[in-house]
């Protein structure tokens, strides 16, 4: 159902300009644009402004047509508000409208006081700091009430009103809190009663307590007013500005007026989310740190930092949504915020965030009806209820859902979208079965989509419990049911297109092996289908050696990983004996892909492997990552997923894959012609040995001559194999040229130690012997090897900080290591290999140097180059002077030594201001 959201605003927007003429047809025009605003509300949300607009024509609407009174119309306008007020809390504008016709309402003193305590919560909580001259006017809103409000007494009055300005100096609210003090005495001045102590002092703690928390955050909030000012849309710079909390009486005009506005109209763009999602991250980094114990501290009556940043959060959410409704992954990072506190608590607070969540993914599917991550969302929000036991998983109910969203015309009509939104109800009900068949009874806590390590013995699995038994035969048996009417309304919607039909089926069949088949097997009320011992011995024997041809050679090449993988998940599910080793086989699959990618390595070996099966690194690591996704898709969830991207991302950073160089390469090595190191490989090697954080290689810095073009190269022939060459001449250089070569750590520059590596991305559980068992065969003779390790309690083995260093004897053995680099791999980890500047043995044993005597300093490089620029200053000693020769014209020697030290050059220690000479000192002779 689509609709054209522009003609319609417009539509209304003439129809009211009309209205105002106060002719003959006005009331005709009211009523058009009554009927317009319906019709928009229908088709999707209407924005904070034309909420307000909406009531004020309902208003002046039934005030025409004389329908009741004028209370009677002011209540309608109030519940047209308070629909607006649902959809957006945290529009400012929305709440201070609604508040000031609440205040001149005849409702009662309850009703407003809840209202505008609501208003202060949502919009004086921090996620408005920089509309504090807004929110000011709640504040005087909620003090002229208690003041003249006739059901309290003075002392409840004064008390109220003192609670209302000590809850405005803890909001932040820019510079509008400098003048708190003024006001509290002239509102207690006007109100007849003498201002308290205790309260200014109370005034004065609460703005130190919010500069300290919200100064971090004033820059975020800048961010938005600055995103908000450059899309037009910061009604700031289009109303009057209020004075010492005061609403202006142009804001009635403003607000209610027919001309076009682009403030509070939900025009907010990319820009101005990306500012708000900047805020919000900036806010959770805050609460992490304030978490981890580092929060102020705070009286012990103040809730705690962690929660008033949560509340800020949703706040900010709240507002982004406000100004940015139609921007998606606002929608999407809002939904993520709440599903996880779901996830952290428990009871009542659990169902009424699943209430939230639920209200929210309808609010941002009627604001985004085209996203297709936002329909998934209305599935995900009813597998958490299923997962929170608020309700069961109704397989009709998700099918349902699908349809409603797919006849409403948004989503895009590809079949794509089509058979990915139906394929997902069939993951989710296979991932509620794996939440089922992970419930146990002891205390280790498994989810369903963490990876488990395979264990070597047999396990002893509790029993499952009968309602779950009841409840996963209820979802097998109706897996192959949504398969079938899947495939019916495929046909039905897409006829032409067969390549979804048989991803379907693809999907069905793995669904079968995996997980329904051997369900059925196990909760069969006939007696299981079990093995013969012999056939589950020999099925075992042959994953062993499928997992020993991984285990031989470090690191392991991907395709044989892959090949391993495959067949631990088909011959897998034929040794599985009872409902709990089915989720164990799945978790099982997830860790062998999870140490599969952290543990291939490329070929370095110069052999043909091509003729066995074993293809380019490139294109195997790339079909072992694109399985994982695969499965995570079909038997993970979200967090699996996202985790698994996370990994291949970083595994594939330093993978480069070039088709031409890939082709190239198979046919040199198929034709058994000698490999040749290309540029690109040579180019790609250098940059995987650059790590931030981690020593690497540069030269020492010298200025390089310009070459003549007639010096280039005459062919390209040459040049590659000139690349080559010098490539291959750096790769040897720490053992050649020593003195050449520096090491950068952090910022400083140190000098090689030829002799020495350095070995990192070690796993923790990696011995010293371990290093030495691995370099010693491939390298040579080795002095030392050592693990860095942290420092511990005495009798305490201490624990690894994951890199090592290894001594050779020879210089070359150092050169064969570097050659190394992630080529080789300790502990199914591919290691990085770099140069050290440090000796992996010291000198002399630790705390065995020698104490200069006092007065002598340090013996250190820095003191050693300051005393040669002293002695260079000074100017040269006497005893390079030849012998008998006495100073020109007759000079004195001081004054030469002078003349000596200005030719040898200045230094800062030597600095001295222009045009100023020493004066020389006359020597006088002891003769008399």
């Amino acid at each position: 159902m689509s609709y054209d959201y522009s003609a319609l605003v417009t539509s209304i927007t003439d129809a009211r300009r009309k209205a105002a003429s106060n002719d003959r047809t006005s009331r005709d025009h009211l009523q058009t644009a009554i009927e317009g605003f319906e019709t928009l509300s229908s088709h999707c949300p209407m924005t904070p402004l034309l909420w307000i607009q909406y009531s004020k024509t309902m208003y002046d609407f039934l005030r025409a047509f004389e329908v009741g009174s004028e209370d009677q119309a002011t209540v309608i306008r109030l519940q047209t508000l308070e629909l607006g007020l649902i959809e957006f809390p945290s529009s400012s504008l929305l709440q201070i409208y609604y508040s000031y016709w609440l205040m001149s309402s005849s409702e009662p003193f309850e009703k407003k006081d809840e209202a505008i305590k609501m208003a202060i919560d949502a919009v004086g909580s921090g996620s408005h700091r920089n509309e504090g001259p807004w929110t000011a006017i709640l504040f005087r809103f909620q003090i002229e009430l208690y003041a003249t409000a006739p059901t309290l007494n003075t002392e409840q009055k004064i008390g109220k009103i003192n609670e209302s300005f000590i809850r405005r100096s803890r909001t932040p609210m820019k510079d509008v809190n400098d003048t708190i003090a003024s006001e509290y005495r002239e509102c207690c001045r006007q109100n007849g009663f003498e201002p308290d102590c205790n309260v200014e002092e109370m005034m004065e703690t609460g703005r130190r307590m919010e500069a300290r928390l919200y100064s971090s955050f004033v820059s975020a909030e800048d961010e938005i007013d600055v995103a908000m000012h450059e899309e037009g849309i910061l009604g700031r710079y289009f109303l009057t500005q209020p004075i010492n909390g005061v609403m202006p009486q142009e804001w009635i005009a403003e607000l209610e007026s027919s001309s076009d506005q682009k403030f509070a109209m939900g025009l907010g763009g990319e820009r101005t989310a990306n500012a708000f999602l900047s805020y919000i991250k900036m806010l959770r980094i805050s609460q992490s740190a304030k978490q981890k114990g580092k929060a102020l501290d705070l009286d012990e009556l103040e809730e705690s930092i962690p929660d008033r940043i949560s509340h800020i959060i949703n706040q900010v959410y709240e507002r982004a949504v406000a100004e940015c409704p139609t921007v998606e992954k606002l929608w999407i990072s809002y939904s993520y915020n709440i599903s996880n506190k779901v996830n952290s608590v428990v009871g009542e607070p659990q169902y009424s965030l699943l209430t939230q969540l639920q209200r929210l993914i309808q609010r941002a599917c009627r604001n985004c009806p085209y996203s297709y991550e936002l329909a998934k969302k209305q599935l995900h929000a009813l597998q958490l209820s299923a997962t929170c036991r608020v309700s069961v998983l109704e397989p009709d109910q998700l099918l349902s859902t699908v349809q409603n969203a797919l006849s409403k015309g948004f989503l895009p009509s590809n079949p794509t979208v089509f058979l990915g939104l139906y394929l997902e109800t069939i993951r989710i009900v296979k991932q509620r079965i794996l939440e089922l068949l992970t419930k146990k009874t002891n205390s280790k806590k498994v989810a369903f989509d963490d990876p488990e390590e395979l264990s070597k013995g047999q396990l002893s699995d509790p029993e499952l419990d009968d309602k779950f038994k009841e409840e996963i035969g209820d979802l097998i048996d109706d897996v192959p049911d949504m398969f079938e009417e899947i495939e019916l309304r495929l046909q039905e919607s897409h006829p032409t297109w067969s390549e979804g039909r048989a991803l379907l089926w693809k999907e069905r069949a793995t669904s079968d092996l995996l997980l329904l088949q051997p369900c059925k097997q196990v909760f069969s009320e006939k007696p299981p289908f079990t093995l013969p011992y012999s056939t589950k011995e020999k099925i075992k024997s042959i994953l062993n050696e499928f997992e020993r041809c991984c285990k031989v050679h470090n690191p392991p090449y991907p395709d044989l990983y892959l090949s391993y993988i495959r067949q631990f998940a088909s011959c897998g599910s034929w040794l599985i004996s009872n409902p709990i080793a089915i989720g164990r086989h799945i978790r099982n699959i997830r860790f062998l892909f999870q140490k599969a990618v952290q543990s291939v390595g490329p070929q370095y070996s110069k052999e043909n492997l091509l003729l066995f099966g074993v293809r380019h690194y490139s294109r195997a690591i790339s079909d072992l990552c694109q399985e994982w996704i695969n499965f995570e898709q079909m038997f993970g969830s979200e967090r699996s997923l996202s985790l698994a991207e996370k990994t291949i991302s970083k595994k594939m950073k330093h993978v480069t894959a070039d088709p031409a160089e890939e082709s190239a390469l198979s046919q040199t090595t198929i034709t058994h012609a000698e490999p040749v190191a290309s540029i690109a490989e040579v180019n790609t090697q250098r940059k995987r040995g650059h790590t931030e954080g981690s020593p690497s290689y540069e030269s020492s810095p010298k200025k390089s001559k310009r070459q003549d073009p007639s010096e280039k190269s005459d062919t390209n022939a040459k040049l590659v194999s000139s690349t080559v060459n010098e490539a291959d001449a750096k790769s040897e250089a720490p053992a050649e040229n020593d003195d050449s070569l520096e090491v950068k750590v952090k910022k400083t520059y140190h000098k090689v130690h030829p002799f020495t590596i350095r070995v990192s991305n070690l796993d923790l559980s990696t011995e010293d012997m371990d290093l030495v068992d691995i370099f010693r065969p491939l390298c040579g003779a080795i002095v030392h090897a050592k693990i860095i390790r942290d420092k511990q309690d005495h009798g305490v083995k201490p624990l690894s900080k994951g890199w090592g260093l290894v001594q050779f004897e020879e210089k070359e053995s150092a050169a064969k290591a570097l050659s190394l680099n992630e080529e080789i791999g300790i502990k199914e980890k591919v290691v990085k290999i770099e140069m050290s500047h440090m000796p992996a043995v010291s000198l002399v044993p630790a705390g065995m140097h020698r104490v200069n005597p006092k007065g002598q300093g340090k013996k250190s490089k820095f003191n050693q180059k300051r005393r040669e620029k002293a002695e260079t200053v000074e100017g040269v000693p006497q005893n390079e002077q030849e012998p008998g020769q006495e100073n020109l014209n007759g000079e004195d020697e001081s004054i030469a030594t002078h003349s000596k030290a200005k030719k040898a050059g200045i230094s800062v220690l030597a600095f001295k201001p222009r045009g100023v000479d020493r004066r020389p000192k006359l020597a006088i002779s002891s003769e008399k």
